[in-house]
């Protein structure tokens, strides 16, 4: 063995908060002072503030250390986080809908158990969501969009498919979460954006603009008034088109006088101004379809997933669509 080489301490059961003198200690100090300021990328999930209990708690789970029996102050937060929000998630319901819902709450939290920095979930998930920020592999991840929550894309990889059982992701304990990872995974799909699939973006805004108007023939079914999903949905079928294979979302966009319109007017004209916490990602300049498509994640919601307006639809009703969209 080289000098200075650690060794590996053998993982027990029982907690025990590592002290000086032991093998653990040492890999906690060096991982603190040395290969997570150099090396954050080995560490998934730690800072370069991390405590030295969330360190081991880490490398506990990289089976380098025992379990510490002092909770990381992070994990605490994260656990009185999630206890408040599932605690509030069924109230306000009628009298059988909360009866339903708290049934289905108690049997997540009878199977749930939450990725922890260091597990092979958690690297999985920490994967996922760069790798879907980034524009990689999208159909590695169908139905999942890139600002899916850390607890939506571990439900989410719960229910895929896995050659290797061992690395299978756990139930997330976030029922909320749950239930919007089912959501995703009903069809898959992906509905193609700017950032991450500009060619078929590009493809999908030339039919809208101009496709549609020169070449009907091209075009059967498919009128001005189609929704961008309708137009991809044609461009999927191309076997060498831009968008081929890449199949767009299902959606409906809400009518006038149904239950999700009626929501959907109201967080609009109330819920935004007067409950903003609710709705941190809304803002006055919110546009209905996107007041619906994050309604749509709720976990009790009537509203479908909104379908996605053109851009040049953003102004009033009638606006031309310009001769170059690109």
């Amino acid at each position: 063995m080289e000098s200075g080489e650690l060794v590996v301490s053998p993982v027990i059961d029982d907690c025990h908060d590592t002290e000086p003198g032991e093998d653990c200690y040492n890999h906690v100090v060096f991982s603190k002072n040395v290969n997570l300021p150099r090396h954050p990328g080995w560490y998934p999930g730690l800072h370069k503030n991390s405590g030295f209990f969330e360190i081991q708690a880490f490398l506990h789970e990289q089976q380098v250390c025992p379990k510490p029996c002092t909770q990381p102050r992070q994990q605490q937060k994260e656990v009185t986080r999630q206890r408040s929000a599932q605690e509030s998630e069924c109230v306000g319901l009628s009298p059988m809908e909360e009866l339903v819902c708290t049934e289905q709450d108690q049997s997540i939290k009878e199977n749930c158990c939450d990725a922890v920095p260091g597990s092979a979930c958690y690297g999985d998930v920490d994967y996922a969501i760069k790798t879907l920020k980034e524009g990689l592999h999208p159909k590695w991840y169908p139905g999942l969009p890139t600002h899916a929550s850390f607890a939506e894309v571990q439900a989410y990889l719960h229910n895929q498919k896995t050659l290797d059982s061992s690395r299978k992701c756990l139930l997330s304990c976030n029922v909320s979460a749950v239930a919007v990872a089912e959501k995703y995974a009903e069809e898959p799909c992906h509905t193609a954006s700017k950032q991450t699939d500009s060619e078929c973006y590009k493809a999908v805004l030339w039919v809208m603009s101009k496709g549609i108007r020169h070449h009907p023939d091209w075009y059967h079914n498919l009128s001005r008034a189609s929704s961008f999903e309708d137009v991809q949905a044609r461009l999927a079928r191309d076997s060498d088109g831009a968008c081929r294979n890449l199949h767009p979302c299902p959606c409906e966009t809400a009518r006038h006088g149904d239950a999700c319109w009626k929501t959907v007017q109201w967080v609009m004209k109330v819920g935004i101004q007067n409950h903003s916490k609710w709705y941190p990602e809304l803002n006055k300049t919110s546009t209905f379809e996107e007041v619906q498509a994050r309604l749509h994640k709720d976990r009790h919601t009537k509203c479908k997933l909104s379908c996605k307006p053109a851009p040049w639809h953003d102004g009033p009703t009638g606006t031309e669509a310009p001769e170059e969209v690109y």
